[in-house]
């Protein structure tokens, strides 16, 4: 993790993400910064609410460093990459492409 903390959010605000995510299964591919500031760290797939993991900020950008990429992600916009090694696209949950 960089030396100094990239998001403008405490470390230890409360995300959503995956357990499939935390037991290393799967790579955030999805990133969604709702309009109240909320963070999700998604893997693209379909999920259920048991599927769901709430964790501090800090801990899921340790478990994922490239995430800093993301830290000025304005609220209500989304973040998207095809692999890990992939570069992230940004767009805004009213995009009509998305729908």
């Amino acid at each position: 993790m960089p030396d100094r903390w990239p998001f403008a959010d405490d470390r230890s605000l409360a995300v959503v993400t995956l357990k499939r995510i935390l037991d290393g299964g799967r790579p955030v591919l999805y990133v969604f910064h709702d309009d109240e500031g909320g963070w999700q760290f998604l893997d693209g797939d379909d999920i259920t609410e048991e599927d769901a993991s709430i964790v501090g900020l800090e801990v899921i950008v340790e478990h994922d460093p490239t995430l800093v990429e993301v830290a000025a992600l304005p609220h209500g916009f989304f973040a998207y990459r095809e692999s890990v090694d992939a570069p992230w696209q940004v767009g805004y949950h009213d995009d009509p492409a998305e729908e």
